[in-house]
């Protein structure tokens, strides 16, 4: 009798599936008005004397022309920005500059001119960053002397940082000057107008020596006068 070897069963093995796996979406920086809205909630509601400090950009005009008594406008503007405009969309004129400092999320800011300019308001003026990172200011400026002269803006809190933008020991009440040569010309009116003025005190003093010298060689001359009249000129006696 043959006996018959019995299959051997086949065994497969199922692999489970793979797992998908889902491309990771990138990390979106933090938009730049979200930035600036933190920094300025955190400024404002933040512990008193422990306001935080932001990179950004003072623009105001490195010269600025004047016509002898006729008023101008001085703008400046801080931009606190990730990437702060040019200075010139910000500030007219024909040389506006921007130079990189750091503030806070309240600022005072007012303009100092010399004895011959007058700045108004002449009083610091308080402001705060708008939405879009921009804070600026203002002010009327009239010269009542033709020359070279200069407008000081006066800023704070506010420094000018250190290289790369590298943070300076700062204080609350830190103040940082940026200074404007102001020229001043005069039409050929104003220049006349301008040396009167000048010189009308001189001129009237002048006026008033002359005029009391003619009036006392009018007197005088009128004493002469009747000197001359009250003196007879004796007679020549006639031979007898």
């Amino acid at each position: 009798m043959t006996s018959e070897t019995a299959p051997i069963p086949t065994i497969r093995t199922v692999s489970p599936p793979m797992p998908q796996t889902r491309p990771t979406p990138p990390v979106s920086p933090e938009p730049a008005t979200s930035a600036i809205a933190r920094f300025i909630d955190d400024c404002v509601h933040g512990p008193p004397g422990d306001a935080p400090w932001r990179l950004g950009q003072i623009d105001y005009p490195e010269t600025l022309p004047l016509e002898l008594g006729v008023s101008a406008v001085y703008v400046a503007a801080v931009d606190i920005r990730d990437v702060p405009l040019p200075p010139a969309k910000v500030v007219p004129g024909p040389s506006p500059t921007g130079t990189q400092i750091a503030v806070q999320c309240v600022l005072s800011a007012r303009v100092v001119g010399d004895d011959a300019v007058t700045v108004e308001p002449a009083e610091w003026t308080a402001r705060q960053f708008n939405p879009v990172g921009v804070a600026n200011w203002s002010w009327r400026v009239t010269a009542r002397e033709p020359g070279n002269h200069q407008l000081q803006l006066e800023l704070e809190p506010a420094v000018v940082t250190g290289p790369a933008g590298r943070l300076l020991a700062v204080g609350s009440l830190d103040t940082s000057t940026f200074v404007t040569q102001v020229d001043v010309h005069a039409s050929t009116p104003k220049q006349v107008e301008h040396w009167w003025k000048d010189n009308w005190p001189a001129i009237t003093l002048v006026a008033g020596a002359a005029a009391g010298a003619v009036l006392a060689a009018v007197k005088w001359g009128s004493k002469l006068a009747g000197a001359l009249r009250g003196f007879k000129t004796p007679q020549k006696r006639k031979k007898s």
